[in-house]
C-alpha cells in the first residue's frame, strides 16, 4: 500500500500543473512544464484514473501548445464532429 505522503505529493504537483496550464505557462515556458511533468511521471503508477487522465491531457496540451481551459473537451468534440461531416 502506498503511503499517504505519496498521494499528497501527487496532489501538490497536479495542483501546480493545473495552475501552470491555466496561466498558459506551458506555452510561454515549455521547459518548466517539462520539469513538472517529469516529476509527476515518477508517480504515474500511483495515480488514480482521474489523475492519469488529467496528466495525459496535460502532456498533449504541452506538446501541441494547446490553450488550457474548461471548454477544451467540448471544442475537441466539436472539431471531431466537424471532421466527420
Amino acid at each position: 500500500m502506498v503511503h499517504r505522503v505519496v498521494y499528497q505529493r501527487i496532489e501538490k504537483r497536479l495542483d501546480e500543473l493545473e495552475k501552470f496550464l491555466k496561466g498558459s505557462g506551458h506555452i510561454s515556458m515549455p521547459y518548466e512544464s517539462s520539469r513538472i511533468l517529469g516529476q509527476l511521471s515518477n508517480y504515474f503508477q500511483y495515480m488514480n484514473d482521474e489523475q492519469k487522465d488529467f496528466y495525459q491531457c496535460a502532456i498533449v496540451a504541452c506538446d501541441e501548445k494547446i490553450e488550457w481551459n474548461s471548454d477544451n473537451k467540448v471544442r475537441v468534440e466539436e472539431e471531431d464532429n466537424a471532421k466527420e461531416a
